[in-house]
């Protein structure tokens, strides 16, 4: 049976299905044992020391069998105040993406071009995923050139959701819980699917396949 895939939550499951959990700092690695991101979040950086101490620990940290993700990392605008730094500190994780070939998930408000433009700066390769999508059609069309992802979470069975949803290929799509322990997964693929204009099973069925590509650079 193909599993869902709930590709970004800070809530350890109890399930069967696959799930990256989002470990809020270093020592929680240690007692997890399913899959696992870690990164630097763009509301909780504060200086540049702070984050080239962070990106030494993550070195010292990157052979932990949990770890398949870097994330979630990226830039906020409703936080300008430290922009300058968000850019520093998602420059720094790219390369260690780059570096050891892992996939990155990204929080993204207000900046989808200049992670886009980060990621050409940086010469990178990897697939990264936008979790909680909220992009129009160009940032879709912008997004496509690249291995980049969308993932969708459970805003989509409370809002309308844009026409254009329905043009976005399957082969990019990703669901996810996040932060919400009312909504199960199961739920999210089956607002999503209506999005999509698509059947639920062969939502499922791409989204696993979806994953698998995903996680290769962790493989190579």
């Amino acid at each position: 049976m193909i599993p869902y895939v709930d590709i970004h939550t800070h809530i350890v499951q109890k399930t069967n299905d696959i799930f990256i959990y989002n470990c809020s700092d270093f020592h929680e690695i240690k007692s997890i044992l399913s899959n696992c991101s870690i990164g630097i979040h763009p509301w909780n950086i504060q200086s540049k020391e702070q984050i080239d101490d962070w990106c030494e620990l993550f070195e010292q940290t990157i052979f932990h069998k949990s770890i398949l993700c870097i994330g979630e990392c990226g830039l906020d605008k409703t936080k300008p105040q430290t922009f300058e730094l968000q850019l520093y500190a998602c420059m720094k994780q790219f390369k260690l993406a780059q570096k050891y070939h892992m996939p990155v998930i990204v929080h993204c408000v207000r900046a989808y071009y200049d992670i886009i433009s980060l990621y050409k700066n940086v010469k990178c390769t990897f697939p990264l995923v936008f979790h909680k999508f909220s992009g129009n059609q160009h940032v879709v069309q912008a997004l496509l050139a690249y291995p980049m992802y969308m993932s969708f979470g459970c805003e989509i069975c409370f809002r309308p959701f844009p026409e254009f949803y329905k043009d976005i290929p399957v082969q990019r799509v990703f669901a996810e819980t996040d932060n919400n322990t009312q909504i199960p997964i199961a739920e999210v693929y089956s607002c999503l699917s209506r999005a999509l204009n698509i059947d639920v099973e062969i939502l499922k069925n791409q989204i696993f396949k979806n994953y698998k590509v995903f996680i290769q650079p962790c493989n190579s």
